[in-house]
């Protein structure tokens, strides 16, 4: 074993494993305000009759680094993981903790949805408009979707890849070094991405369909793999904190201008074209324009969170670590419950931040007490979130 591999593994981190319980929680707030956004308000399913520009701003701005951050953070564990177990032992953890959540759960998420979906139509008298689309939404729906667990199909494909170069030695080279560098991770790493993320709308959609789109490894691909990089020379992220002031101004003018550039809103006919025709949203100069300004925003708030993160919550109580533990849980769980929350919510007159505070406190609720009850002490949560070790070992976590 690398003599570095034994000193990473005095300690665990603690920064890491509260980050990504972060970006799976705040992925849930983005899900639940997007009922209440005004630009998605004739795409999203759960889509409400009230709506505010101020849910725009906010949900855009997480949706720049919330997943990115994630794939990071995904790759730093992963290559921790396959330095501890080997190629064998890796895939063998991926398939039970990535691949068959997957497979399970996602015939269960799915089945609700369309119950749902198909239960709203016929009971629910302000039908979101994309809902109200009969013919769209069949045509929609042709194509089969891994939902909101496409984070699982890509992180098992981005993990198999990892095995291939590790196997081949292509990974253990000092290139590694150059990518967990300063000025690489400040200018080669935003522009690294834009290509894939030319190819597709902005904002980046989720890559949903049940095969890989290529767009996703260049964009999601290329986080995981710095995150790798960043597993292997780790004091970059001291390097890149004395830079947070800048990354910080660049970040948030980046971001500002992006939000200035999106359409406020989608027509219906511009969801049909969509839809029939796969028409982006921003074409020409205005598109290019967006790509690179959600680059440097998504990099660089990524890399932000990185660094404070470290700096301030490398540390670990029981109630950080239970909310870690149940993160994945709630992550898999929180579309379901939402759909079935937020769905009856369409016909309330009720104001839309009324509406949300309700949403979230209930899906946070029951997901907490069902992860405690029915997944924190059994079988699930062993699967879920690994084998229980003493602390002074690298545990094994719900997605490395």
């Amino acid at each position: 074993m690398h003599s570095s591999l034994v000193s990473h593994q005095q300690s665990r981190y603690h920064y890491m494993d509260n980050l990504r319980a972060l970006a799976m929680l705040v992925g849930i707030v983005f899900h639940a305000i997007l009922a209440y956004s005004p630009l998605l308000h004739n795409i999203w399913f759960l889509a409400d009759q009230q709506h505010s520009v101020v849910v725009d701003v906010i949900a855009f701005w997480l949706h720049t680094f919330r997943m990115p951050l994630f794939f990071i953070i995904a790759g730093f564990f992963a290559y921790m993981l396959i330095e501890k177990r080997g190629v064998k032992g890796f895939i063998k953890n991926r398939s039970t903790r990535v691949l068959l959540p997957l497979i399970v759960f996602l015939p269960l998420v799915i089945g609700i949805v369309v119950t749902t979906i198909f239960w709203a139509m016929d009971n629910i008298h302000h039908l979101p408009p994309v809902l109200a689309m009969s013919k769209e939404l069949e045509k929609q729906n042709s194509d089969l979707s891994t939902a909101h667990l496409w984070f699982l199909f890509n992180l098992f494909g981005f993990c198999l890849v990892l095995a291939a170069l590790y196997k081949n030695k292509l990974v253990q080279g000092r290139w590694t070094n150059d990518i967990a560098s300063v000025p690489f991770l400040l200018v080669m790493f935003p522009v690294l991405i834009i290509p894939a993320t030319y190819s597709v709308d902005a904002p980046f959609p989720a890559p949903e369909k049940l095969y890989p789109e290529l767009w996703s490894y260049g964009f999601y691909g290329v986080f995981f793999f710095v995150g790798v990089a960043i597993f292997k020379r780790q004091k970059v992220l001291e390097q890149l904190y004395q830079h947070r002031h800048v990354m910080l101004a660049i970040a948030t003018c980046s971001y500002l201008t992006f939000y200035a550039l999106m359409p406020k809103a989608l027509t219906i006919d511009e969801v049909k074209l969509m839809i029939e025709q796969g028409a982006k949203i921003t074409q020409g100069f205005e598109h290019v324009a967006m790509v690179i300004l959600q680059a440097f925003s998504s990099v660089y708030f990524s890399l932000l969170a990185l660094c404070y993160g470290k700096k301030l919550i490398d540390k670990q109580n029981a109630i950080v670590r239970y909310i870690a533990d149940a993160s994945y849980w709630l992550y898999i769980v929180h579309i379901p419950l939402l759909l079935l929350i937020q769905m009856p919510m369409l016909d309330w007159q009720t104001h839309a931040i009324i509406k949300l505070i309700a949403a979230l406190t209930l899906t946070f609720v029951i997901g907490f007490i069902s992860y405690h009850f029915l997944v924190r002490k059994t079988w699930l949560g062993q699967w879920l979130n690994g084998q229980k070790v003493v602390s002074k070992k690298v545990a094994d976590l719900a997605v490395d």
